[in-house]
Order: C-alpha cells, then sequence, then structure tokens
C-alpha cells in the first residue's frame, strides 16, 4: 500500500501545481504540460489498480512499466517548460571609434 499511497501523494502535488500554474499565468505550454502529466499520473494510477485487482497479469506489468517512463517523459517536458526563456533584443550596431576614425 506504501506504493498506491505514494502515487496519490503525487497526484495531489501534480494537481496542485497544475493550479498555481494557472493562478500565477504561466504560459499556456507550461499548462499544458503540467496538465498531460496528470492525464499521464491517472492513467498510470487506474493501470495500477487495475492491475492490482486482477493479479497482476504479464501485460498488465508490461502497460505499467511503459506508463512509468511517459510519466517520466512528462515530467522532464514540464520542467523544461519552467526555464526562463531569454528575451531576444537587437543587438546595438558598432560605432566606429572616432580616434580610430581620425587617425
Amino acid at each position: 500500500h506504501v506504493h498506491a499511497i505514494a502515487a496519490w501523494v503525487v497526484c495531489a502535488l501534480a494537481l496542485a501545481m497544475w493550479l498555481v500554474l494557472r493562478v500565477v499565468d504561466a504560459p499556456d505550454d507550461t499548462r499544458a504540460r503540467a496538465r498531460d502529466l496528470i492525464v499521464v499520473l491517472l492513467a498510470q494510477g487506474g493501470i495500477g489498480y487495475v492491475q492490482y485487482f486482477t493479479g497482476v497479469p504479464e501485460i498488465l506489468v508490461a502497460a505499467h512499466m511503459l506508463g512509468s517512463a511517459l510519466m517520466w517523459i512528462a515530467v522532464l517536458r514540464l520542467l523544461l517548460s519552467l526555464r526562463e526563456r531569454p528575451v531576444t533584443t537587437p543587438g546595438i550596431p558598432a560605432q566606429p571609434d572616432a580616434a580610430l576614425a581620425s587617425a
């Protein structure tokens, strides 16, 4: 049951993150990544419960492992979407040096 409790905690934290990202008006792509993570976590939880109640069939073990990999992909995509994006500003064109121009 420790595994299930940890999964519920992760789901609650992911939902809290999604709500915070909405409140602070985070970029759309970041909110979409948080939503994707929640969807993957819910699917993973569904597979886990079906697996538990059906006696751990082999195909569901494989699906649960695939879900685990997809969960980590979703986590990393969310993490990478949280980075700051540099503002692109045009550079100042080179100005001729007056001392060099008169030499």
